[in-house]
């Protein structure tokens, strides 16, 4: 497999912007909770990915081809290391490979995955979300080049929609062990690599919310929701029965009355739901403050934060 070097950048390509985390329902659907969070599976909206994967693994990327036979499986998510590929490894006062950022100077492993998915109308957006992979990754379709992507822990997304046809489609995924982003991520822990976090396809209309900004505040004892549009559609929406269109680039508030705060005894949140062209959205927000208080005794600066959400912060000197 021809390869340039790029886990040795600091870049991510061929993905989405990033946006707000949601994961959209039909229109037509409730919204279905477990133990009060958000049952993101019943979603017609969500073909999930996760299961069992061809695999192989090698010594060295240079080894990988795309074509190549894949004789091996293992479950997605999951860590490679821990079904006994690689080697398990603990480091905590020094980096695993030789220090000269941005450059890898040994050997790198990588993990070739695959497998087939099914698409049944190819005239709809479909979207490929990785919501963690460890640590470098390239994404092939049908033997097409998506891109790559890295940061561990954040969240991958491609529109797959010119990659894809009706019918059975391949995917393919190698993951690097150690990219440029090793060396800002290396820390007290295990180093395990893999696909660890779940893997869908997100199923969309042509036009669709992308991304929004929910922000609260208080007005003596109600509450003020801002909602910001930041998708190129307008949407509506509902809080409490009140339903509001709100156009591209706008912003929009709803009135929350004798609003009742969020608490660690009472965790209050109120569901801001966001619709537009057959699907809707459920976000779930609080509401609380922070305050910062600089205390001065004795000529002696001493600060105490108290921790809690920053979507509202004040701050207060005590002399």
């Amino acid at each position: 497999m021809q390869h340039n070097y790029e886990y040795e950048t600091f870049d991510r390509t061929g993905i989405e912007p990033p946006r707000s985390y949601y994961i959209p329902f039909g229109e037509n659907q409730e919204f279905v909770f477990v133990h009060g969070i958000l049952d993101r599976t019943k979603s017609n909206r969500l073909i999930s990915l996760d299961g069992e994967w061809e695999f192989k693994a090698h010594e060295d990327i240079a080894e990988v081809e795309l074509s190549e036979k894949l004789t091996d499986k293992i479950p997605v998510p999951s860590c490679v290391q821990m079904h006994g590929y690689d080697k398990i490894q603990y480091i905590n006062s020094r980096y695993p490979f030789p220090v000269d950022p941005p450059y890898i100077r040994v050997k790198n492993p990588a993990f070739h995955y695959r497998r087939a998915f099914d698409i049944k109308d190819a005239t709809q957006k479909y979207y490929l979300n990785f919501e963690g992979v460890d640590c470098f990754f390239y994404v092939y379709i049908n033997g097409k080049k998506l891109g790559y992507s890295q940061i561990s822990h954040a969240t991958s997304e491609w529109d797959i929609t010119p990659f894809i046809k009706s019918g059975s489609n391949t995917l393919d995924i190698i993951v690097i062990k150690w990219c440029a982003g090793s060396y800002l991520e290396c820390q007290d822990k295990f180093r395990f690599s893999g696909i660890f976090r779940s893997v869908y396809l997100l199923v969309r209309p042509n036009e669709h919310i992308t991304d929004f900004k929910l922000e609260t505040r208080f007005n003596e004892n109600d509450g003020i929701i801002t909602v910001h549009n930041l998708s190129n559609i307008e949407f509506t929406v509902e809080i409490l029965g009140e339903r509001e269109k709100i156009a591209l680039d706008k912003t929009i508030e709803f009135t929350v009355q004798k609003v009742e705060r969020w608490t660690t005894e009472n965790p209050k949140l109120y569901d801001i739901v966001l619709s537009a062209n057959g699907e809707k959205i459920l976000q779930r927000v609080g509401f609380r403050s922070a305050k910062l208080c600089l205390i001065r005794t004795l000529g002696l600066g001493v600060f105490h934060s108290l921790i809690a959400n920053p979507w509202a912060a004040n701050l207060c000197t005590i002399l």
